[in-house]
């Protein structure tokens, strides 16, 4: 790969750099990074510039003070569109069919410095230069790892010193206590693998007080210290609750995850109104029976379609 890299150095950025500068008279430059990235920046400005709204339009039902949407998606054609509401309008709404599945979801990943700058700049709206000085300066105040590094990986020598770095985080006690309770933490091989570790392992905090930070250091070492307690929780169990129903012939569909043990969800504690709506939503769908039908308040809904967005840094 170094190799391919040096090669590709040599054919694009030096000599497509001369060319391009001979050519326009201008200090041009081209680069095996930076020109295909311009391109997809640029080739995202003229999908935006020349994008030309659509119109469609959403045939939804609300049964039982749940929504449900038509299995066939959306409609381009409002007279079709139409003909269909006129079509349930007035007849019952029947459910055929309930399906609940319990799956789980694993906690995220540690940090390598990519994903940590992709988060900051999702969270906090941090650049990814900001986010390289913050993570920097908490390393050389000894509260972090070395941040410059390319894996989410631990190697199995930082295994005995977990349950002592999970101690020094005070302020997170509530969190490390029932950790700190177990006989034996987990040792998953999603989180410890050697053959994933060259120099240095994933961003994780050392165990040192983290006294004297900025309000942004704050932010960052928050999240670097809670995905590293979230990976020693267990997974957290969900219910994924699915309720087909039919109108003269035409299919309707809902669904909903409901969290029924949050597991690593507690360490991130701050749930979003969006997510306490739909556990609210889905108390409704317990009560749902195959075969049980009822009067329902059909509404056709148009909308249009919009464009693409620009990229952020993240």
């Amino acid at each position: 790969s170094a190799q391919a890299r040096a090669e590709a150095d040599w054919l694009v950025g030096l000599n497509t750099t001369r060319a391009l500068t001979c050519k326009y008279n201008a200090q041009l430059s081209a680069g095996r990074v930076q020109t295909p990235t311009l391109a997809l920046v640029v080739k995202r400005q003229l999908e935006i510039q020349n994008f030309v709204p659509q119109p469609y339009w959403e045939l939804k039902t609300v049964y039982r003070d749940t929504t449900f949407s038509v299995t066939e998606g959306r409609f381009d054609n409002e007279e079709k569109a139409r003909e269909a509401l006129e079509k349930i309008t007035g007849q019952p709404f029947s459910v055929t069919d309930v399906t609940a599945k319990n799956g789980t979801e694993l906690p995220p990943r540690l940090y390598d410095l990519t994903s940590l700058q992709v988060d900051c700049n999702k969270k906090f709206g941090l650049s990814a230069e900001q986010t390289l000085q913050t993570i920097q300066s908490l390393y050389e105040k000894k509260v972090t790892t070395y941040p410059r590094v390319d894996t989410t990986y631990l190697s199995d020598d930082i295994y005995p010193k977990v349950k002592g770095i999970l101690g020094a985080l005070h302020q997170y006690e509530a969190l490390v206590t029932p950790l700190l309770k177990q006989d034996k933490l987990p040792k998953s091989k999603k989180v410890f693998d050697n053959s994933k570790v060259t120099d240095h392992h994933a961003i994780i905090p050392t165990g040192q007080p983290p006294v004297n930070l900025t309000d942004r250091e704050r932010q960052v070492f928050d999240l670097i210290a809670r995905h590293f307690i979230a990976v020693f929780y267990p997974d957290c169990k969900v219910v994924t609750t699915s309720v087909q129903g039919v109108v003269d012939e035409i299919p309707f569909k809902t669904s909903t995850k409901q969290i029924q043990e949050p597991g690593w969800r507690a360490v991130f504690s701050n749930t979003t109104q969006e997510e306490k709506d739909e556990e609210m939503e889905i108390r409704q769908f317990t009560a749902f029976v195959k075969g049980e039908s009822g009067p329902h308040t059909p509404e056709l809904i148009e909308r249009w379609t919009q464009p693409p967005k620009p990229y952020t840094e993240a």
